[in-house]
C-alpha cells in the first residue's frame, strides 16, 4: 500500500469513530439554535412530546418510548420539573406527570425540532412520510446489529 492510501484509511477510521459524537454535537447545536428558551436541552423534546401525547404518564410510560434507563429518565424528569416544564401530581408509584403551561408552550417548538433533526442531520426534504421511512429503516438496521452482536 502507498502512503496516501494509509492516510485515507486513517481519516476514514477517525471519521467512523467520531461520527456518533459528532451527531450528538450537531443535535445539541441545532437545539441551541432552534429553541427560544436557552434552558431547553436537546433531549428534553422527546419528553415534552410524549407528555403532550399522554397527559398523566408515569416514568415507566416514558421508558417505553424513550430509550434511556430509568435512572436517566428520573434525572431528566427532575430537570424538567425544576425548570417548570413538567409537574408531578402524584408521588412514588402514583407518579403522574403533566406539562405545565410553559411545557405546553414549548410543545410546538419540540414538534418542529423533530422534523428539523430529520431534515438537517439526514439531509431529507420535508416529505414527512419519506423521512420517517428512511429513519425507521436506519433504526431497524441498528436494532438488528445490536441484536446480532449483543453479548
Amino acid at each position: 500500500m502507498n502512503g496516501s492510501r494509509n492516510m485515507d484509511d486513517e481519516e476514514y477510521i477517525r471519521m467512523m469513530v467520531y461520527m456518533p459524537d459528532k451527531i450528538g454535537k450537531c443535535v445539541d447545536a441545532l437545539a441551541a439554535a432552534h429553541f427560544s428558551d436557552p434552558d431547553m436541552k436537546s433531549y428534553f423534546f422527546a419528553y415534552i412530546l410524549r407528555l403532550h401525547a399522554i397527559d398523566g404518564a408515569t416514568q415507566k410510560d416514558l421508558a417505553e418510548v424513550i430509550p434511556f434507563d430509568k435512572s436517566r429518565i428520573s434525572v431528566v424528569v427532575n430537570q424538567l420539573i425544576k425548570l417548570g416544564y413538567v409537574y408531578d401530581s402524584g408521588r412514588g408509584r402514583n407518579s403522574s406527570l403533566h406539562l405545565t403551561e410553559k411545557g405546553k408552550k414549548a410543545y410546538p417548538e419540540c414538534r418542529s425540532f423533530l422534523d428539523l433533526l430529520a431534515e438537517e442531520i439526514f439531509g431529507l426534504e420535508e416529505d414527512g412520510i419519506e423521512i420517517r421511512r428512511i429513519n425507521t429503516e436506519f433504526n431497524d438496521r441498528l436494532d438488528r446489529l445490536l441484536e446480532k452482536y449483543k453479548r
